[in-house]
């Protein structure tokens, strides 16, 4: 078993955990004569991480305030370049919410990037366009947007579809 690391904890029992990095995210264990596989969270506090591009800096401030009121991390990206670099560097992105018609790159400049890339393919894109963009929806529906908002947007709107795409639950164990 290859490992880079190992850890030993004591759980009444000796537990081996060794990183693999053929894996990342995947830790092996060996616990007596068992062992086995675990996928370990990269956000073990259970928050999504949340991109926001939109060149307009009070929209995403108002869609900061409002998920991090929940179990949201936002980031927050004023230019499509600048979303593709957090793209490309950050690998714990749940769902990228993006405004069509930024600076440098536009968002469906950004939906490409992320629909061309096979560890991306599957994340929620949610395009953000303002009223009388009909075209542009259609287009960026066949681009691969998951789905879209028009502004101005309710922001509880904003958070329940946020909540659906990511997969967050309520405490009564319902998804929002």
């Amino acid at each position: 078993m290859p490992s880079v690391q190992a850890t030993t904890l004591d759980l009444h029992r000796t537990v081996h955990l060794y990183s693999v990095p053929e894996s990342p995210g995947i830790v092996a264990f060996r616990l007596a004569s068992f062992n086995g596989f675990l996928q370990v969270s990269e956000n073990p506090g259970g928050h999504r991480h949340i991109l926001v591009a939109d060149d307009e800096p009070h929209i995403g401030r108002i869609i900061k305030m409002k998920l991090e009121n929940g179990p949201f991390r936002v980031t927050l990206a004023y230019d499509g370049q600048e979303a593709i670099d957090i793209l490309a560097r950050e690998n714990d992105i749940d769902c990228v919410l993006l405004d069509l018609m930024m600076p440098r790159k536009s968002g469906m400049d950004v939906l490409e990037y992320v629909r061309k890339r096979d560890d991306m393919k599957d994340l929620p894109c949610v395009i953000l366009t303002a009223a009388g963009e009909d075209q542009r929806q259609k287009d960026a529906m066949k681009g691969g947007a998951t789905d879209f908002l028009t502004k101005p947007f309710s922001p509880k709107k904003l958070y329940a579809l946020v909540a659906r795409l990511t997969g967050v639950v309520e405490e009564e164990g319902e998804t929002v």
